[in-house]
Order: structure tokens, then C-alpha cells, then sequence
């Protein structure tokens, strides 16, 4: 005790010392503690200090003083002068260890930008999540837990991605020790920065994780990262992944013109993922979510899924004082209907239910008409442009531009259609399906916040030259597919007020 007494007075009697001279006479590491002394640090980086010069007390350096202290600006002129993240003191603790026992977030944040790891242990065997979750830094634990570094990722003769992570071992979680073990990492996978699903449970033994694959069509155009492996959600009864049953209907000021410009990539749901039972269904795209896999897209009868050109969706729901709107953007090779019934070509089928998801409300199907695609006249002349309930609903076009029914329901709504069928490649293309429906499609007078429905979206896809449903994509497409089934919705509720949005609402 009485050398602790001694060293605390040697060093004030230094900073007593130093004080009445000029900046550079008071160390770096001084300078970098509790005087918080940015000044002095600029100068000292100037006339070239060495950056690593210790504390011969403590063997700490400026960077674990300026850690432990909580100073950001020191930090970041001290990482851009070139000190060395991973320097350690005579506790052989690293300046993440000082900054996650401080609290301080944004230094914790800035080293493991700058290459800190994560897995340093100190003399006494513990990491620097120990120290944040001993002293309740709540803050400074969820980021240790979700920082997880790629530090190489490659697609030259297969998929690789090596990352670091936690290593095995007994880690303290918000005053809660969990053992972590090798199995609980997993990759996630999007495809826009926002949908992450999980790709791969991987196992390792060591610090340092490598997936390989050699199929490497899949991980294009794709974004990955990884996430500690928890325990699986519970598996959902109604086939939907539990990340997509449950949704909230922000308010949208949009019209009705085809062109989905109103959505941001952010706000649309892409393929979102259902689980496939049944013998006579073939999956395709899938994606573990727990331990259930789910899929984007179910093969059906002789058809056939090729690739996202083939098939694929995305769809925008947003409310506002006058009604519902639903936006599907369907990417494919074509999308026309093929007869006169919703079963014999691509089609959309559109169900809402009450909230409890017990009681069909309404439900609708749409679609493009085949011969007015496929033949006399030709596509060109109708391409991109966008049809109207009326447009779609006249019998003076021949032959007819789409397919539009209410199966159940009398509730007012309208559509708008636009075909935007590729130039260079004619078999490619994108469809915009644009909805407004009228609040009592879902059994309500007026629409306002904590209203909540149940929703079904099939998108039905079909071939040429086998007509009928060969396969779909959808938000819950087993409630409206082949025959209606409430309890197969994805559940909504309205939030927000669209009074609030800029501009108001249309």
C-alpha cells in the first residue's frame, strides 16, 4: 500500500514539475490522461515523439491513457500518427481493455475500426467484454457482441470469407457470463445492406473463421457478415419466417403511376421467406432462419426456377388517410397471363384478413394479358406504359390488356400496371403492380395508428409453354394460393400518423 502511496505522489509531483513549463516537456502520456491536453499531443506528434513512449510505472502509452480517459480527439491523432492499437501495459492489457471498462463507446468503436482484437485476454485472462459487462457498460458490450471483422472475402476459384470473432471461452454479457462456443457463429446474407438472413451456421475451433464453398453463382452480388449463433426462435405455425410475420405500415404519400419511386430500397421487403411442407413443392433460394430453412420461391408441378432473372419480388405497404398502398416490383423473364381463370398464368392474388387473422375480408387477383403481349401488336408498342383499372377493365381493347377480379369484397380499390419489358433481351423484364385499397378492405371505416390486418401476396409464376401455376414467390402465399386460409397471413399494424410526413398526404 505504502508503494502505491508513493508512486501517486512521485507522479503528481511530476505533473506539479512540468506544469510550469512548456507543452512539450510534459510527456505524451501525460498529456493523453485525465489533462486531456490535445494541445500538448499535437506538439509532441509534431516534433516527432515517439507515440509508443510508456509510462514506466505502468507500461502504458499515450493510447492506453487516452483509452482509459475517455479522450476521442487524442485517440484519433494518436491511431493517425501510427500508434499501435494492440500495445500492451505490464497488466498486458490494451487500450480496448482501459476503453471498454470506462464506458467509453467511441473509443471502443474507433480502435476495432483500426484493427484492436477483440479476443485479447490481459494477465488476469480476461477480455475487454469482461471489464464492460463487470462495470455495467451496457453500451460498450452490444457493440463487442456485434463486432465481428472480415478481414479477407474472395470469389476467384470459390466463395471464401475468413473473419476473427470471439474466441471459445466463458464471456461476460450485461453482469451475465455466457460460454461461448465455437458452433455460435453464424453468416448472414443480403442482398441490400437491410435483409440479413442467416446463410450458415459455421463451426470452428479457433479464433480465426474460414467458409469456403466452391459454388460460387450464389454469394454474388451479395453482402455478408456475421452474428453470434443464438438459441433458434421458436418455429412459427403459419410458415412464415417469424422476421417477416409481423410488420409495421409506416405512413407513404405515393400515387398510383407504376413507377415505385416512392419506396426506398430500405422500405421494401424482398423475397421474403416461407417454409415449404408440402411433397408436391419443390424450394428454391433458401436460407436458414433458426433451425427451420425457409425459401423465397417454391417450384410447383413440371416448372422450373432459374435464378432470380427467372423470378423474383419485391413489395412496399404504407397507409395514409385515404387508404392502403401496395406496391409490388416483380423481376422476371415474362409475366403475362395465359387464360381466363387465376390458375393459368403469372398473377398476382392479394388477400387481407382481420386482425386475428381468423376471417377472410377481401381478396383479388391481377394480371397481364398474354395476347397483348405475345401478340399482334407487338410488345414494343405497349411497353412501359401504365394501365388503369379502367384502362385494364375496358372491353374495347382487343384483345384485353390484363385480367382484374374481386373474389371477395366490395370494397373500393384501384390498380395501376406497367410492363417495362427489357430491349436488348426480350425474355427479361420488370412488372410494377401499384394498389390503393380503401380502409374497408380490411373492415374499418378509417384508417389510424394500432390498426392491424392480416395480409397475403402470391405472386404466381408460370412458363410458355406449359401454362398453369409452375411456381410462386409471395408474403404468406399459402393463404391465398390455391384456397383461402387466414391463419396463413403475415400480420400488420399501422404506425406513425401521415399528418406528420412532408407535404401530407395524397
Amino acid at each position: 500500500m505504502l508503494v502505491v502511496y508513493m508512486r501517486i505522489l512521485i507522479i503528481l509531483s511530476i505533473f506539479g514539475v512540468v506544469s510550469g513549463h512548456s507543452a512539450p516537456e510534459l510527456p505524451l502520456w501525460a498529456a493523453a490522461s485525465w489533462r486531456n491536453d490535445v494541445k500538448t499531443v499535437k506538439s509532441h506528434i509534431a516534433s516527432g515523439t515517439d507515440v509508443e513512449t510508456i509510462d514506466n510505472w505502468n507500461g502504458k502509452t499515450a493510447m492506453h491513457y487516452a483509452a482509459e480517459y475517455g479522450n476521442i480527439e487524442i485517440a484519433q491523432l494518436l491511431i493517425e500518427a501510427g500508434a499501435d492499437v494492440q500495445h500492451r501495459d505490464f497488466d498486458k492489457a490494451t487500450a480496448l481493455h482501459h476503453a471498454a471498462v470506462g464506458g467509453f463507446v467511441d473509443i471502443v468503436k474507433l480502435l476495432l475500426e483500426n484493427g484492436a482484437d477483440i479476443n485479447a485476454k490481459d494477465k488476469a485472462g480476461e477480455a475487454a467484454m469482461d471489464g464492460a459487462a463487470f462495470f455495467g457498460h451496457t453500451n460498450v458490450a452490444d457493440l463487442l457482441k456485434s463486432y465481428y471483422r472480415i478481414v479477407n472475402y474472395g470469389l476467384d476459384k470459390h466463395f471464401m470469407m475468413e473473419a476473427t470473432a470471439l474466441t471459445p471461452g466463458w464471456y461476460g454479457f450485461l453482469n451475465k457470463k455466457m460460454k461461448v462456443e465455437p458452433k455460435q457463429f453464424q453468416i448472414l446474407s443480403s442482398e441490400n445492406l437491410i435483409d440479413w438472413r442467416v446463410k450458415k451456421i459455421i463451426d470452428f475451433t479457433s479464433d480465426k473463421l474460414v467458409f469456403n464453398d466452391t459454388a460460387t453463382r450464389k454469394y454474388k452480388k451479395r453482402f455478408y457478415r456475421l452474428m453470434p449463433y443464438t438459441q433458434p426462435p421458436p418455429k412459427n405455425i403459419n410458415r412464415i419466417d417469424l422476421y417477416y410475420d409481423y410488420y409495421e405500415v409506416k405512413p407513404i404519400s405515393g400515387s398510383l403511376d407504376g413507377i415505385p419511386s416512392e419506396w426506398s430500397t430500405s422500405e421494401m421487403i424482398t423475397n421474403p421467406g416461407f417454409e415449404i411442407v408440402e411433397e408436391d413443392q419443390r424450394g428454391q433460394s433458401d436460407y436458414i432462419s433458426g433451425e427451420t430453412t425457409y425459401f423465397q420461391f417454391a417450384e410447383f408441378d413440371d416448372g422450373e426456377w432459374k435464378g432470380d432473372d427467372d423470378h423474383n419480388m419485391k413489395l412496399g405497404i404504407g397507409w395514409n388517410n385515404e387508404g392502403l398502398q401496395l406496391t409490388l416490383v416483380i423481376e422476371d423473364d415474362q409475366h403475362v397471363h395465359f387464360g381466363k381463370s387465376a390458375d393459368e398464368g403469372d398473377a398476382v392474388k392479394v388477400l387481407f384478413t382481420d386482425s386475428n387473422r381468423n376471417e377472410v375480408l377481401s381478396e383479388f387477383v391481377f394480371a397481364f394479358s398474354y395476347d397483348a403481349f405475345l401478340k399482334e401488336p407487338d410488345w414494343k408498342l405497349v411497353n412501359d406504359i401504365s394501365y388503369n383499372k379502367k384502362m385494364l377493365s375496358s372491353p374495347g381493347f382487343v384483345p384485353p390488356i390484363g385480367y382484374m377480379e374481386q373474389i371477395q369484397g366490395d370494397a373500393e380499390f384501384d390498380v395501376v400496371m406497367r410492363r417495362n419489358q427489357k430491349t436488348i433481351d426480350p425474355a427479361t423484364g420488370t412488372t410494377v403492380y401499384e394498389f390503393w385499397f380503401a380502409p374497408e378492405t380490411i373492415g374499418v371505416s378509417s384508417l389510424k395508428e394500432n390498426v392491424s390486418f392480416g395480409l397475403g401476396v402470391a405472386v404466381i409464376d408460370s412458363d410458355l409453354d406449359s401454362p398453369g401455376i409452375k411456381g410462386w414467390s409471395g408474403w404468406g402465399p399459402e393463404s391465398v394460393l390455391f384456397e383461402t386460409n387466414p391463419s396463413e397471413a403475415a400480420s400488420l399494424i399501422l404506425v406513425g400518423n401521415p399528418e406528420e410526413m412532408d407535404g401530407g398526404s395524397e
